[in-house]
C-alpha cells in the first residue's frame, strides 16, 4: 500500500518555470577505437594513458585499460595492453 500527496499549484509553477536550453548536435560524433600496443612489460599502463591523451588532444574524451596479454605471438618480456579510445567534440 502507498499513500502520496502531490501538490498540483507548486507542480504546475515548476513545469512553467523549466527553461529548455537548445543544444545543437556535434559537428564531430562520438568515435570509439580500440588500440593495442606491445611494449616492454615493465612500461606502467598510466604512462601509456598520459601520453594517448597528450597526443590525442582536446578530442579525446576518454581512456580506458582494457586487456592486458602476454602470450603466444607476443615477444617474451614484452605484453600488448588494449585501449579502449572515445574521440569526439561539442
Amino acid at each position: 500500500l502507498y499513500l502520496f500527496e502531490l501538490d498540483a499549484v507548486r507542480l504546475q509553477e515548476l513545469v512553467r518555470n523549466h527553461v529548455v536550453r537548445y543544444q545543437p548536435p556535434s559537428r564531430f560524433p562520438m568515435a570509439l577505437r580500440d588500440l593495442a600496443v606491445v611494449l616492454p612489460e615493465n612500461v606502467a599502463s598510466g604512462e601509456v594513458e598520459a601520453v594517448l591523451r597528450q597526443a590525442l588532444g582536446e578530442g579525446c574524451r576518454s581512456v580506458r585499460l582494457f586487456d592486458v596479454y602476454q602470450g603466444k605471438g607476443v615477444p617474451e618480456g614484452r605484453a600488448s595492453l588494449a585501449y579502449a579510445i572515445e574521440l569526439g567534440a561539442d
